[in-house]
């Protein structure tokens, strides 16, 4: 006959030792942890490096890929792919990956994983020049890749901190072996548009772009060196056209001011800065960042892709010290430039000019032929082109379309060209409609207003109209009110030829 008792005891001796073992499993007191060997990163074509992992004996269990596109760029943002593969006997558990610079911020933001993962914290790292991503509880099948998509925007470091330690479990093992593996390795970042000054290294240097002494004569605006050099084109048009962050974008303003036009300006790197985001319509960033007495004013479109036009404000108390738009590295201050050659139409361009801008190429200044009634509107359509050459008159049309009533107006506010490539023609414009209630004229009009522009160098071109539209009404004593409504912006290309 069994006896029950031993039967009782045997099976709770036995229950008692697994879980015993599953205790110093879960605990770690029965992990057998191997470290890897990480050699450095190779590169292996098409802006791609490789790691391998190994273990002891000599087996590759895994390989860590890194690839950085800056020809593949999402807006001012170039996609960082980071791909984790092991071998069918290895999992993937967790990891810690830092992404940073070494001396100035390294924005990074990190793109949904197509897969679900089951925990993970993203931050920025606690001296604010990078992200840290972290990842437990993973459970990557092996012969898996995981793929972690990031977006770098960054343009003052010339290399990209990279450090990466994972956890790998090797499968059927008995005591469980846990894999570990460190690697900390700095990859070239943007180093295609990097010019820095040869005696500290530093990312603000400026030449006197539009003169003579363009990409030759240099000088620091930080520590005030000057040398003379004439870089490769490619290098030299990749600094003119590459992203700035409105960080930087704010010193290199100030040390300008500072080092160029000799303004009695503070240091902005030894500042102590704060920052508010403005509210602005979308597909704009502006950002007012203030310091002791001065409050520098930053603001953009997105997503131009090397044509970005930074508006700038700087402020020293109550005074505005300079106002202006810096465009592929060149400084252009604002100035009361109102056109006074244009032409304004209400009903002209009805039936031949639909909403839009249009280039126009003729042999002398349309407005004076339009005024002395030896060209018409329709004819004048009949110039339009997208390519005119350094003989021809070039002119600007920007049209409102077609409305049933009056009360619908246009109004050019200012016309700048920023010299760059392309050659921006910068325009701002003033759309305004009439209110509820404001009497109109009952016929159809078309708001359209002819900028003459003159002979211009060849090159390309690009006509950027920054539309403020406002809806007018009026007061209780009849004075006038403009409500803004918002902002848009409309763009023509152009060339001309020799």
């Amino acid at each position: 006959m069994i006896n029950r008792r031993l039967v009782f005891a045997v099976v709770l001796s036995v229950l008692a030792v697994f879980t015993m073992v599953y205790a110093l499993l879960h605990y770690g007191l029965l992990h057998y942890t191997e470290e890897l060997n990480v050699e450095g990163f190779k590169p292996v074509g098409g802006g791609v490096y490789c790691v391998d992992l190994v273990d002891r004996g000599g087996r590759t269990v895994g390989k860590v890929y890194v690839q950085l596109s800056s020809q593949d760029k999402v807006g001012d943002r170039a996609p960082l792919l980071v791909s984790i593969w092991c071998v069918k006997d290895v999992e993937v558990y967790s990891l810690r990956l830092i992404l940073s610079g070494q001396r100035f911020p390294v924005k990074a933001f990190l793109e949904a994983p197509a897969y679900e993962v089951p925990k993970y914290t993203f931050r920025s790292t606690e001296d604010g020049l990078g992200v840290i991503l972290e990842v437990e509880d993973l459970n990557s099948r092996g012969g898996d890749t995981l793929n972690f998509k990031f977006l770098i925007s960054t343009t003052t470091e010339e290399k990209l901190k990279f450090k990466l330690d994972i956890s790998l479990y090797r499968l059927n093992s008995f005591p469980l072996r846990v894999l570990k593996a460190s690697m900390d390795a700095y990859l070239p970042l943007q180093t295609e548009a990097r010019i820095l000054c040869p005696k500290d290294g530093s990312p603000y240097v400026w030449t006197p772009i539009g003169s003579r002494s363009e990409n030759f004569n240099w000088r620091c605006l930080e520590c005030g060196y000057h040398w003379m050099k004439t870089y490769p084109e490619e290098v030299y048009r990749s600094w003119r056209t590459a992203f700035l962050d409105p960080e930087f974008v704010r010193d290199y303003t100030i040390l300008y001011l500072r080092e160029i036009e000799k303004l009695g300006l503070p240091d902005p790197l030894k500042l102590d800065w704060t920052v508010n985001r403005e509210s602005v319509p979308p597909g704009k960033e502006a950002y007012k960042y203030l310091a002791n007495d001065l409050t520098v004013k930053v603001e953009y479109r997105v997503g131009q892709q090397g044509n970005t036009v930074y508006e700038l404000e700087v402020e020293d108390g109550d005074d505005v010290v300079w106002r202006g738009k810096l465009y592929q590295r060149k400084f252009n201050p604002a100035v009361n430039n109102i056109p006074s050659d244009v032409l304004y139409e209400t009903y002209g361009g009805l039936g031949v000019f639909e909403k839009g801008v249009y280039i126009i190429a003729t042999e002398s200044n349309p407005i004076d032929l339009l005024e002395k009634s030896e060209l018409s509107w329709k004819t004048l359509k009949e110039y339009t082109t997208l390519k005119g050459s350094k003989g021809d008159y070039i002119s600007i049309v920007v049209s409102r379309g077609e409305f049933p009533t009056g009360g619908y107006s246009i109004k050019i506010r200012s016309v700048e060209k920023l010299e760059g490539e392309p050659t921006i023609i910068y325009l701002t414009v003033e759309f305004t409609d009439p209110g509820k209630g404001v009497v109109v004229t009952q016929a159809f009009t078309n708001p359209t207003a002819l900028i003459s522009l003159g002979n211009l160098p060849e090159g390309e071109y690009l006509v950027e109209v920054h539309v403020n539209r406002f809806i007018l009404s009026y007061d209780k004593e009849g004075n006038p009110l403009y409500t803004w409504v918002g902002e848009e912006v409309w763009t023509r290309g152009f060339q001309v030829d020799p």
